[in-house]
């Protein structure tokens, strides 16, 4: 399907998939994939104007039955914005924990693009991410770009339940700087 070039610069003009993945229809994600008499089957990796893949955009927006359907469909799990920000970081950073755990089961990595998926969670005060990933055994140890560590922004926020995530699930307390 051919996206007019003023609907890629319109900031509110998305693709027909991210359309359907931002609204978690899984019927239409199907039909865009697949194909039919008449169309070609859209490329599950399509990014729009915000660099963003249908799977990046339907972990934003919360939507796990879109996030599985396009997985299904072979979407690259580690595709990064310009940013640097994957599917993960986006579900971390918006506390959609049920994404997170279904992104990591099928393979994605917390890579570091502007932080780790930890850095983000621990950032926006989302604790069930924060658990999932150090049970993950996710590098508590990373910094963000101000030399600080999840631990040390959770003590500087003072996010005490985070804190105690530290200490429950890791066993031990990591350094603050």
């Amino acid at each position: 399907m051919l996206i007019p070039r003023s609907a890629m610069t319109d900031k509110t003009i998305q693709p027909p998939i991210h359309q359907a993945a931002a609204a978690g229809d899984v019927e239409k994600l199907r039909k865009l994939l697949k194909g039919g008499l008449f169309s070609k089957p859209v490329d599950v990796d399509l990014l729009n104007n915000k660099f963003w893949t249908p799977l990046i955009l339907a972990a934003h927006e919360g939507k796990l039955e879109a996030v599985k359907v396009l997985i299904e469909h072979k979407a690259t799990l580690d595709v990064a914005d310009e940013g640097g920000s994957t599917a993960l970081h986006i579900a971390c950073k918006f506390g959609h924990a049920d994404i997170a755990r279904y992104l990591l089961d099928a393979g994605a990595e917390a890579l570091d693009g502007l932080g780790t998926p930890l850095l983000w969670a621990v950032s926006s005060n989302k604790p069930q991410c924060v658990k999932l990933l150090l049970e993950r055994k996710a590098d508590h140890t990373a910094k963000d770009e101000s030399n600080k560590t999840a631990l040390a922004i959770a003590k500087e926020k003072r996010f005490d339940d985070i804190m105690a995530l530290f200490r429950d699930v890791s066993g031990f307390v990591p350094s603050l700087h």
